[in-house]
This record gives C-alpha cells, structure tokens and sequence, in this order.
C-alpha cells in the first residue's frame, strides 16, 4: 500500500454575518453582484475591499511611520 504525505495548509478565516437591516442587505447584495459581474469568487472580493480599507485606514496609517 502506498501513501502519501500530504501537508495541509491551514488558513486564517474570517466567518461574517450581515444583519437584516437595509444597509447591510445592500453591501451583502453589491458584493455578490460585483463577484457575478466579474466571475470572481465571493472571497476574492472581500479580500479586495478589506485589503483597500486597510490600506486607507487612517487609523492604521497612524503606526505606519
């Protein structure tokens, strides 16, 4: 019997939820409508947006010095 030795990559997550409210309905239907219009993963476009808000962060910007 022959086997392998596979690694597995574990990989940091983030699990989100998305209120009912009008607001968070929005966002939660523009990120699935911008991943659809692009044929991009849902992941990949959240990854994007927070990638442009951390950049953007003031707050963060702060310590960057």
């Amino acid at each position: 019997m022959i086997t392998s030795d596979k690694k597995v990559i574990r990989q940091n997550t983030y699990h989100i939820s998305f209120k009912s409210n009008n607001e968070e309905r929005n966002m939660y239907h523009q990120v699935l409508r911008r991943a659809t219009l692009t044929s991009t993963p849902v992941s990949t476009v959240i990854k994007q947006y927070i990638n442009e808000g951390v950049k953007n962060d003031r707050f963060l910007q702060m310590f960057d010095r």
